[in-house]
């Protein structure tokens, strides 16, 4: 799974999205987010031992 890199972070005008970019920049506050929120169906299927800074912008670019 890739989390977004700081080149992407710069490239924000959103206030909103500069603060979730900025926040899931740190592998660990990602990680406890996608457990914490996504479904258990999801989260079994997520190997959380390969997170990885990506610089995307949407899923459907990965």
């Amino acid at each position: 799974m890739t989390i977004i890199s700081d080149e992407f972070e710069k490239s924000v005008n959103n206030p909103h999205d500069a603060a979730f970019k900025s926040a899931f920049k740190k592998i660990l506050v990602a990680k406890r987010f996608f457990q914490t929120y996504f479904p258990e169906d999801i989260v079994k299927h997520i190997n959380f031992d390969h997170l990885e800074l990506g610089n995307k912008r949407m899923l459907h670019e990965l």
